[in-house]
C-alpha cells in the first residue's frame, strides 16, 4: 500500500464497523497492517446499501474523504455453475457443442 493509515470520518450508515471485534468511532485511525481485521457487520434491516467514508494521507489524497459503498446482499453470492443437460433431436442429426 502507498499509505500507512486511514481514518475513519463517518460511520456506516447502516451497520457497524468493528476493528479486532471492537466497533470503530468517528475519527479513528486505522493501520494499514490492521485493514485486514476491519469488518462490517449489516444491521440485520432491509437495507440494500451501507456508506461511509475515511481519509488517508496518499500522495493526491491528502484531505479527501473517500466514500465507500457497501452492496448488502440478501441471498449467497456463488459463482454461476453449469450443469449437465440433455438434449432431444430428431433421428440422425448432428449435435456439435
Amino acid at each position: 500500500a502507498d499509505f500507512d493509515y486511514i481514518v475513519i470520518s463517518t460511520l456506516p450508515s447502516d451497520g457497524v464497523l468493528t476493528l479486532n471485534g471492537v466497533t470503530v468511532s468517528t475519527g479513528q485511525t486505522i493501520p494499514v497492517a490492521s485493514l485486514d481485521y476491519l469488518k462490517f457487520m449489516p444491521s440485520g434491516s432491509e437495507a440494500k446499501t451501507c456508506k461511509f467514508t475515511f481519509t488517508t494521507r496518499a500522495s493526491g489524497w491528502e484531505n479527501t474523504d473517500v466514500g465507500c459503498v457497501i452492496n448488502i446482499l440478501t441471498d449467497d453470492n456463488f459463482s454461476p455453475v453449469a450443469s449437465g443437460g440433455s438434449l432431444t433431436t430428431m433421428e440422425n442429426i448432428t449435435v456439435y457443442g
